[in-house]
């Protein structure tokens, strides 16, 4: 459900969701995976459960799939980690 929603402020494209090795989950720009820091230098890599915790708080106690549907269109991740919903 998360995918599409998160968008880098810097270069506009979309998050990806990595699993690193030890099983933790985070989404990085596409383009810094994708290029490195050669397209977009400042896009922070930011944990699943920080983004979790923001819709949680965005949509009060309903956290349910249809419910991020249906009220978040985008979440900006601004090269300081805040995440604009």
């Amino acid at each position: 459900v998360l995918s599409g929603l998160l968008v880098c402020q810097e270069c506009g494209r979309a998050y990806r969701r990595i699993t690193k090795h030890d099983g933790s989950v985070i989404w990085r720009c596409a383009n810094r995976v994708e290029h490195g820091s050669k397209l977009c230098k400042k896009s922070p890599s930011i944990s699943e459960e920080l983004i979790q915790m923001t819709i949680a708080k965005h949509l009060s106690a309903s956290y349910t799939e249809d419910a991020i549907r249906q009220n978040i269109r985008q979440i900006t991740v601004h090269s300081n980690g805040f995440l604009e919903v």
